[in-house]
């Protein structure tokens, strides 16, 4: 299953973006950042797998965030453009359903947020838990979709 440590230093909106959004002060823990490739979606869900199996493993407490576009738009977009598009709707509904089956219904393969959806909701499958739409807004041209995950 391919898999990319990121290990240069400087400001990725993958990963330390939404760390410094969501922690001012620094970090009392280690943060593993990885990037996923674009791979099928079988090779997503066995790393969701494998993600779940090494949690369960551990003895303490492990946060993972699933990060990326949802989609790009024209810089002079209309009020319109800013509503969540069809893919948009369908990775929301996804999250508030708990059903990963329907990520076959994405019209672009080329979502950023497509594989590591599939491989958070893999890594979730099995397991106990709800999810919420938090929030969605269009900064700039890239449609970006909060969720959050609790247990059921």
């Amino acid at each position: 299953i391919p898999l990319l440590l990121q290990t240069a230093g400087g400001l990725d909106y993958g990963v330390t973006v939404p760390w410094l959004t969501m922690w001012s002060e620094s970090m009392p823990w280690t943060v593993v950042p990885f990037a996923i490739p674009p791979q099928s979606m079988e090779q997503g869900v066995r790393l969701g797998e494998l993600l779940r199996d090494f949690c369960q493993s551990q003895s303490t407490r492990i946060a993972i965030i699933a990060s990326g576009d949802t989609s790009r738009r024209p810089r002079n977009m209309s009020e319109a453009a800013r509503r969540p598009t069809a893919d948009e709707r369908v990775m929301s509904e996804v999250i508030v359903q708990n059903n990963v089956g329907r990520l076959t219904e994405l019209q672009t393969e080329d979502a950023c947020l497509r594989h590591p959806l599939i491989v958070l909701l893999a890594t979730l499958h099995g397991l106990p838990w709800r999810g919420h739409i938090g929030a969605f807004d269009v900064p700039l041209t890239v449609g970006q979709l909060v969720a959050g995950f609790a247990n059921a």
